[in-house]
């Protein structure tokens, strides 16, 4: 597994990041997941959206987790590990927004 993680901003005083993984690498992706969270006073993260590929999940392949809808089943997402990354990059304030609402 590899992975990188990046700092995208602040959202009501708290710092959401942006973690990705791959399995076995960025050039062979074969398993990811593409998540954003805030950090807490205690150092770990808070999770607020996930996009991955894990199979466990209604038969999708590839899913979002919207993580403050907990009631909610996840729902297909179409695209590649770079496609989550750039959709979670660009919606990131909206996600925080809703994860607080």
């Amino acid at each position: 597994m590899t992975g990188y993680g990046e700092e995208l901003g602040s959202f009501r005083g708290r710092r959401v990041n942006l973690h990705v993984e791959a399995r076995p690498s960025f050039n062979d992706v074969e398993e990811f997941s593409v998540s954003l969270f805030f950090d807490t006073e205690q150092g770990r993260g808070e999770e607020v959206v996930r996009i991955d590929s894990a199979d466990h999940h209604g038969g999708f392949r590839i899913h979002i987790h919207r993580l403050y809808r907990r009631d909610e089943a996840v729902e297909e997402f179409d695209g590649d590990i770079w496609t989550a990354v750039d959709y979670l990059k660009e919606n990131w304030r909206r996600f925080a927004r809703s994860f607080l609402s």
